[in-house]
């Protein structure tokens, strides 16, 4: 079985993630290789390989995880539009993408160079300041 990247983000042996979100069932982090700066991924910490098979529970804390995040994300880097949705297919562990831009029409997303370490946390440090929300997602 392929080691799961997702997985290893959540045990913290990744050599470097900006996680912007923790709690004890989901984790967020700046995407390395982003679409646009500040394209966040939200994840169960759990390992499931499809959306479909989380149960009723877990989906809606993970979809009213990505909203709250979006919406503080919106803000701070001043887009007009979140994208918010799941892919899947390269990585097999479930991820939700946000990813701001101010086009109203998604398109052809092309990654970023592997963005810096220094800028990561940059972009990390303010959106995590700017989470003021602590109340319970699930």
């Amino acid at each position: 079985m392929k080691k799961c990247v997702f997985c290893s983000v959540v045990k913290q042996n990744e050599p470097y993630h900006e996680v912007i979100y923790s709690d004890k069932k989901h984790l967020a982090f700046l995407d390395m290789y982003p679409s646009r700066h500040g394209h966040i991924l939200v994840i169960p910490k759990k390992h499931t390989d499809f959306v479909l098979n989380l149960s009723e529970k877990e989906y809606l804390s993970l979809f009213k995880l990505s909203r709250k995040l979006a919406k503080h994300l919106k803000k701070i880097v001043k887009s007009k539009y979140i994208y918010i949705f799941v892919k899947g297919a390269r990585v097999k562990h479930v991820h939700i993408h946000l990813i701001p831009t101010n086009k109203n029409r998604l398109g052809h997303l092309p990654r970023i160079k592997k963005i810096t370490k220094k800028r990561l946390i940059k972009i990390g440090k303010t959106l995590r300041k700017s989470l003021k929300f602590r109340d319970k997602i699930n």
